[in-house]
């Protein structure tokens, strides 16, 4: 959501009108920039009033019978030229849909692959090592059962091959999708992009923080964080690890939990929520960004690299095609505890080297994932590939 917000605004900022189909309510700011349509489904209110615990929900309206048919009343009303989206490879079932329906070209930006999942094993391999008490395991199959059984391969093969144009965010998606699109329909790679925001390393103070932000999850590695963290913490009694994170999973705080208490993390570990301002208040006073991923990169990771902070994470996915190991990033091997410590271990004790990896961070981000340039991309391949008005 995010990197769709972003893409939104520079869309209407490049001077392109644009409509934004939300789910359910928004209380979107958006300047006066870009219109907004809400949508709601039958299970919209019911899965937001059943379903919104702490941990992550597996619900959306975006399943109810009649969303589909909803947007596209809409967009028949609308003089567009187009209908963008963007998320996982499977949404471009709903684009495709919307295509059809409306007759519009539709262009997917594929953010990940939804790869094929055993659900039926539920978090039984992100969270190996832990144990998944039965009532988890019960709520978790109920939960997931719905969405799975209509988040079919043959589903997701049929929309990747009847949205007009892909767009893939990494050389790893354009290969994982390429086996579902006809031979020479070209995919375009661009990578996720964000707003490099104006650093002031002056404003920085010293303390030694090795930050986490994100979802509290496992699946993000968080609890494999806390392990390496306490393997250093002798070596460095004044570092602290700050946990910045508003969504949170239950089962993984639980084991947070015992774990800071295992280690006597009490007065070593920062817990923050919502903040207003994620570089001022989190990064800047940050030594070390630590998202060491089990299941996906997230957006978090390229925020971290264009706010010039050395970052350390896991070998996974698209990670390796934005970070060389010790030159503008650290990469740890995924579950490896051992390796993630040595990698903090390097910042820790290299401040100098630490603000090279940081700057040399940036500036990769700059060339591969600054906004402005990325999104125009994105426009020039939506007017080449679907014969717009230039």
């Amino acid at each position: 959501m995010v990197l769709l917000k972003n893409q939104v605004e520079w869309f209407a900022k490049l001077g392109n009108e644009v409509t934004v189909l939300a789910e359910g309510k928004t209380s979107v700011e958006n300047g006066g920039l870009y219109t907004i349509s809400s949508l709601t489904g039958v299970i919209t209110p019911f899965s937001r009033t059943f379903l919104d615990r702490k941990e992550i929900s597996y619900f959306s309206g975006v399943f109810s019978p009649e969303i589909i048919s909803k947007a596209a009343r809409i967009l028949r009303k609308l003089n567009l030229d187009v209908i963008y989206t963007c998320g996982t490879s499977f949404s471009a079932v709903f684009a495709a849909l919307l295509g059809r329906l409306t007759g519009i070209p539709t262009v997917h930006y594929v953010f990940e692959y939804t790869e094929p999942w055993m659900w039926w094993k539920g978090d039984s391999e992100t969270l190996k090592g832990y144990k998944i008490p039965l009532t988890y395991k019960i709520n978790q199959f109920i939960n997931t059962l719905p969405r799975e059984l209509f988040r079919r391969e043959i589903l997701q093969k049929w929309g990747l091959k009847n949205v007009t144009k892909i767009i893939a965010s990494s050389n790893y998606v354009k290969r994982l999708i390429q086996k579902f699109i006809p031979v020479g329909n070209n995919i375009y790679v661009v990578y996720p992009h964000v707003d490099l925001p104006t650093l002031t390393w002056e404003a920085r103070n010293h303390e030694c923080l090795i930050t986490y932000l994100g979802h509290l999850w496992q699946g993000r590695g968080v609890l494999d964080l806390v392990l390496a963290f306490s393997k250093i913490i002798d070596r460095y009694p004044q570092a602290k690890l700050v946990i910045a994170s508003t969504n949170i999973h239950g089962l993984t705080e639980h084991y947070l939990n015992k774990l800071i208490r295992k280690f006597k993390l009490e007065s070593r570990l920062i817990r923050i929520g919502k903040v207003n301002d994620v570089y001022h208040e989190l990064m800047l006073p940050s030594t070390v960004i630590a998202l060491p991923y089990r299941d996906t990169p997230s957006i978090k990771l390229i925020e971290a690299m264009a706010a010039g902070k050395p970052v350390v994470t896991t070998r996974i996915k698209w990670t390796s095609e934005l970070i060389s190991d010790g030159e503008n990033g650290f990469l740890a091997g995924v579950g490896d505890i051992e390796e993630i410590a040595n990698k903090l271990e390097i910042i820790l004790e290299n401040p100098k080297t630490a603000d090279e990896v940081g700057k040399k961070a940036r500036e990769t981000i700059k060339k591969m994932c600054a906004s402005e340039k990325n999104v125009r991309r994105i426009l020039d391949i939506i007017k080449r590939e679907v014969t717009l008005p230039t």
